[in-house]
């Protein structure tokens, strides 16, 4: 029988499927990790703080959102969107200063007081995972710890965050009946640029 020479795949097979793992793990990890990246959360949105406005109407259509009637004025614009974030459909606006993002606004649907009361714990526990403790928190369980409990006191529902370049604040406040809306409570959220006389603790 003539002598046929192994080969290192036939020779070492476990090591060979061991590096081939190995390979193909840290082929998926780098994708992850390019993934993750990319995908890094904006301060607003599409959009960080200080960045050019000019791509937000392509990503918010991109992402369905349906843009709204803003206002354009000498030096700053608005550019406004319903569409959906927080689990929620709501309206939003992108504050731009000569083009650049200056603060973004959250105006979430109006409800009744025990509804808005259930939609801010709920934005404040998203905020919360992301920003961890709030600077400052008037939210009415701080004081009782039952979340159960509804303050009609809209400043008992207040509460900030702040990064090392924005200001994140959660607020509710009653909407009078008007002409084109009914009487009740809703919930806002404005993130912004953090004043450089105030530091982030």
């Amino acid at each position: 029988m003539p002598f046929r020479k192994a080969t290192f795949t036939q020779c070492y097979p476990k090591y060979v499927m061991s590096n081939a793992v190995s390979a193909a793990t840290y082929k998926l990890a780098l994708i992850m990790t390019i993934f993750t990246m990319s995908a890094r959360a904006a301060d607003f949105r599409a959009l960080d703080i200080g960045q050019s406005c000019a791509s937000a109407r392509e990503w918010e259509v991109s992402k369905g959102s349906i843009p709204a009637p803003g206002r354009k004025g000498p030096g700053a614009d608005i550019y406004a969107f319903e569409g959906r974030d927080f689990d929620r459909e709501l309206s939003f606006s992108y504050f731009c200063i000569d083009g650049n993002l200056f603060a973004g606004n959250y105006f979430f649907p109006i409800e009744s007081l025990e509804q808005v009361a259930e939609t801010y714990r709920d934005v404040h526990a998203t905020l919360f995972s992301v920003y961890g403790d709030a600077f400052l928190d008037n939210s009415p369980w701080n004081s009782d710890g039952d979340k159960r409990f509804i303050a009609k006191d809209a400043s008992k529902y207040v509460a900030s965050w702040r990064t090392s370049r924005t200001s994140v604040n959660l607020a509710v406040q009653p909407n009078p009946s008007t002409e084109n809306s009914n009487s009740g409570w809703r919930v806002f959220l404005v993130i912004g640029q953090l004043r450089s006389s105030t530091k982030s603790p």
